[in-house]
């Protein structure tokens, strides 16, 4: 079972999946369904089909695809929200939300957040394989 929420951004662009970024689950609407936060410069727009591509289960190699459709894009913010729907060839799997804060906050109260970018730079460069979702992100500090 894959048991983290963090995800690749892939788009199609005619019949060639290239790498966008990444972003992570923000909530469950059922076993095969979630709501996926990205940035609006890595999914600006609903003229593109998106795919999301999770992480793979370390005991199976199986990696897991979900279809993306935008709900909602904040230039300003650079945020993009998208709806996933895991793909019928996939795996059955269950993605963990991320936590994104425990504490209340209130309007105007200040907060800061960081990216991911991983491999994206470089993955269009290489085929789609295990080594496209193997994250390269700091083990420790």
């Amino acid at each position: 079972m894959i048991n983290q929420g963090l995800g690749r951004v892939l788009r199609y662009r005619g019949d060639t999946l290239e790498s966008l970024g990444s972003g992570f689950v923000i909530g469950r609407i059922s076993d095969d369904e979630y709501y996926f936060a990205t940035n609006a410069h890595v999914a600006p727009s609903s003229n593109f089909r998106y795919v999301v591509g999770f992480v793979p289960d370390q005991d199976t190699g199986e990696t897991v695809f979900f279809t993306g459709r935008i709900v909602n894009v904040s230039g300003p913010q650079d945020l993009t929200i998208l709806r996933i729907i895991r793909n019928t060839d996939s795996p059955k799997t269950q993605l963990r939300p991320m936590p994104i804060f425990s504490q209340k906050l209130s309007q105007g109260s200040t907060v800061a957040s960081f990216g991911f970018p991983g491999i994206a730079d470089i993955a269009t460069r290489r085929r789609l394989g295990r080594e496209f979702f193997l994250s390269s992100m700091t083990k420790r500090i």
